[in-house]
């Protein structure tokens, strides 16, 4: 779910500044489901699509993985969830870009909560290029 049509919210880090990883990098993200104004606490099925906002190419074939207490993905009571995104999950997809040269990601998480209801968020962040030694 975006914030205005077409534009997916960026994540930010702790310090509310956009969220930056490193190349190979592992990462946790840490979100509210919600539906509306309604966070999600009673969720059945909970699924993650990691992918490369520019050529839209899933990334570690997170294409609708279940992370629903599986795959580095849990929620709580609150409806809080915590994604464990590992090195493989944040690869540079565009070998064009230069050291420090930043590559958008989309975590898209799509739920269904008892009563059948579904709902779709997505999450906008960064990883950026490192130098590869020679």
């Amino acid at each position: 779910m975006s914030d205005e049509l077409g534009k997916i919210p960026d994540l930010l880090n702790q310090d509310g500044k956009l969220a930056v990883v490193d190349q190979g990098e592992s990462c946790t993200i840490v979100a509210e489901l919600k539906l509306g104004d309604d966070a999600q606490t009673s969720v059945s099925t909970l699924k993650l699509t990691l992918y490369n906002e520019t050529t839209n190419a899933v990334i570690n074939s997170r294409n609708a993985q279940n992370v629903n207490g599986a795959n580095g993905g849990s929620i709580d009571a609150d409806g809080i969830l915590t994604m464990n995104l590992d090195a493989a999950d944040n690869p540079i997809v565009d070998s064009t870009l230069g050291v420090g040269d930043l590559e958008n990601h989309v975590a898209r998480f799509t739920w269904t909560w008892t009563g059948g209801r579904t709902g779709i968020q997505e999450l906008r962040f960064r990883v950026r290029k490192l130098a590869t030694p020679t």
